[in-house]
């Protein structure tokens, strides 16, 4: 059966709760050495684990197996020296707790430092993936349009086989599309791929203000044949969620209230959680900084002018600071 299991179990949440001696974790306090407050984007995983994004990169993933913490992160980072003990199994006890509280803060500064840009410096994708997800997720305000309650969203499946037997019909009719057009003007969209495929993690899950579910399918203005293309991937998404909403709905529902008891969203997005089913399902196309001169917009109408099951909304997001969504149609 279908499930999204990114809730944690309940004696860890309540070591992490404010007041909890876990709260350190998922409080400021980790990032108090990083000078950028949008570098450090914590979620909650499967299996009773915290990650750290950065960017497209994770720093840490930090795991609970009911009496300890164990960490684990790539090669990059644990190979930095001076943290070998930060990657040892931590009991639950005072002075050892103090000691992680201590060097975490440390560890994930000398990652920071030492990550490639181009999951996060750069200012493409990753560092619009963290962006987005802290401003509409932990820094959300009522009267915002997206309610972010998880980044990289993959819905769990018993099987391999289980998943592509109920996602791939659509999904097929999607990937038939983009085949061809490049089978018609491969010079235009490329030459058709053997192996094609749509990706298997979404960018943002949302809410949106009538409690419905939003996929948010997440470009950089720079990636135009990501752009162009977008709609396949934020359609096929849409249609994964509305064929299990009913399984995964009380996960979600869960995972949303979590996240409130912790700080990683603010306890108005209470208001949002529907009493019983979400309202629907849509999905969105978001391009951070686009760039008005590139031909993928005129790809893009022409994609969804043709093929009409890929019309969705595609908002824009154009400053650092300013994150208000644009609406562009087509």
């Amino acid at each position: 059966m279908p499930s999204y299991p990114r809730y944690l179990s309940e004696e860890f949440l309540n070591l992490l709760v404010p007041g909890g001696p876990l709260n350190f974790l998922v409080s400021d306090y980790p990032q108090s050495a990083i000078p950028d407050r949008y570098a450090l984007d914590v979620q909650l995983r499967d299996g009773n684990t915290l990650q750290y994004y950065h960017g497209t990169n994770s720093l840490i993933r930090i795991a609970f197996n009911g009496t300890s913490l164990q960490a684990d992160a790539a090669n990059t980072y644990r190979s930095l020296p001076g943290f070998d003990d930060l990657f040892m199994p931590c009991p639950l006890e005072p002075v050892a707790l103090q000691e992680y509280k201590r060097r975490l803060p440390s560890y994930l500064a000398a990652a920071f430092s030492a990550a490639d840009p181009r999951w996060y410096g750069n200012k493409s994708e990753g560092y619009w993936q963290n962006r987005l997800s802290i401003c509409f997720g932990r820094d959300w305000r009522p009267g915002m349009d997206w309610l972010v309650l998880d980044r990289e969203a993959c819905i769990a499946f018993e099987s391999r086989t289980a998943q592509e037997q109920l996602l791939n019909p659509h999904r097929a009719k999607l990937l038939a599309i983009r085949q061809q057009l490049r089978s018609e003007a491969p010079i235009l969209w490329g030459t058709p791929a053997a192996d094609d495929s749509l990706g298997g993690k979404l960018d943002f899950l949302a809410l949106g203000p009538d409690k419905e579910l939003i996929c948010v399918e997440l470009k950089h203005g720079a990636n135009a044949s990501g752009t162009y293309w977008g709609p396949l991937q934020a359609c096929a998404y849409r249609e994964d969620f509305r064929l299990v909403i009913d399984h995964v709905t009380e996960d979600i529902k869960r995972l949303v209230r979590q996240k409130i008891m912790l700080g990683l969203l603010p306890a108005e997005a209470a208001n949002r959680i529907p009493v019983e089913k979400f309202r629907g399902v849509e999905c969105v196309l978001a391009v951070a900084a686009p760039n008005d001169d590139s031909s993928c917009w005129d790809r893009l109408r022409d994609v969804m002018l043709r093929y009409p099951e890929t019309r969705l909304p595609v908002v824009q997001v154009r400053s650092y600071e300013d994150l208000g969504l644009v609406l562009k149609a087509f």
